[in-house]
């Protein structure tokens, strides 16, 4: 998949949120220059991968509150994403396989990554660093899957909580892997 479908893909997300009327579809901030998220991580000394550059691009975060977009997970901007990979680098991470994953969501657990070389997606938990049980996918799959999700009622938003098919506030973390994040 090239960039500009990414770039489709996450404004099909837009106008899925909207549809279904997230908060995050009217509270998403806007994007970056994609020269200035390039810049930022050649000065973390990261890879800069297209799809962390295109996600950065599209959104960098969302007002306070406001920025759900899974049932556990929340849009944050590129300052938080890169403030909780330097914190975990920082934190004698920087020889773990962390090195090369960068924060695009924020999760109750953790954070759903990108690594920053491969351009390959995994939910990691910082205090729990077992690679063998990180869930890989490409970014285009999981947008897709929110898409999907949100577009057949799976995932909706009514009163202030996102509920998912059973119509059950997911507010469980142990629900975070069975709920594609």
């Amino acid at each position: 998949m090239t960039q500009d479908s990414l770039r489709v893909l996450l404004g099909e997300l837009d106008g899925a949120w909207r549809g279904a009327r997230f908060p995050v579809a009217d509270h998403g901030l806007p994007g970056m220059q994609a020269s200035d998220v390039e810049q930022r991580l050649t000065e973390l000394q990261l890879p800069a991968h297209p799809d962390i550059i295109t996600w950065y691009s599209w959104h960098n975060g969302a007002r306070t509150g406001e920025g759900r977009v899974t049932p556990l997970a929340w849009l944050q901007s590129f300052e938080e994403a890169m403030d909780s990979w330097v914190l975990n680098v920082t934190d004698g991470l920087s020889d773990s396989p962390l090195r090369f994953w960068f924060p695009l969501l924020d999760l109750a657990p953790g954070a759903l990554c990108i690594n920053s070389i491969t351009g390959r997606c995994a939910l990691i938990e910082f205090r729990e660093l077992i690679p063998e049980r990180w869930h890989l996918s490409s970014l285009e799959f999981i947008v897709q899957e929110w898409i999907s999700r949100i577009r057949d009622g799976r995932w909706s938003w009514s009163d202030r909580h996102m509920t998912i098919a059973s119509d059950r506030t997911v507010e469980d973390p142990n629900l975070l892997r069975s709920a594609a994040f």
